[in-house]
C-alpha cells in the first residue's frame, strides 16, 4: 500500500495547485491579461524556491514540489501564449513575453530559496 503513498500525495497536491491557479486567475485583474500568466508562474516558482530543500518524507515533499507547484504553474498556458503572439507576427511582444516570464521565474524562485534560507 505504500507505494500508492507518493502518486496520491502527487495527485492530490496537483488538484490543490490548480484550485489555487483558479483562485489566483480570478484574483488578479482581468485587464491583466498575459501578466496573470507570468504572475501565477512567478508565485508557483518562489513556493518552490521556499519548498524545494525541506526536509519533508518523500511524499509530502512530491506532493508539495511536483504536485502543488505543478499544479499551480501555467506553463502550458505561456506556451499558448506565446505562439499566438508569433502567429500575429508580433515578434517583439513574443520575446519580451519569453524574456519577462523566464526573468519574473527564476527571480522569484532565487527569492524563496533565499527566504528558506537555502543555498541556490
Amino acid at each position: 500500500m505504500n507505494r500508492f503513498r507518493l502518486p496520491v500525495a502527487i495527485a492530490v497536491g496537483a488538484v490543490a495547485g490548480v484550485f489555487a491557479r483558479w483562485g489566483l486567475f480570478g484574483l488578479l485583474d482581468d485587464n491583466l491579461d498575459d501578466g496573470r500568466t507570468i504572475i501565477v508562474n512567478a508565485v508557483g516558482c518562489l513556493l518552490m524556491g521556499l519548498f524545494v530543500r525541506r526536509g519533508w518524507q518523500d511524499d509530502l515533499h512530491a506532493g508539495v514540489t511536483v504536485g502543488f507547484c505543478g499544479g499551480l504553474t501555467t506553463f502550458s498556458t505561456f506556451a499558448l501564449d506565446t505562439a499566438i503572439y508569433f502567429e500575429r507576427s508580433d515578434w517583439l511582444q513574443g520575446v519580451i513575453y519569453i524574456a519577462a516570464t523566464g526573468l519574473a521565474s527564476v527571480l522569484t524562485y532565487l527569492i524563496g530559496r533565499q527566504l528558506a534560507g537555502a543555498p541556490a
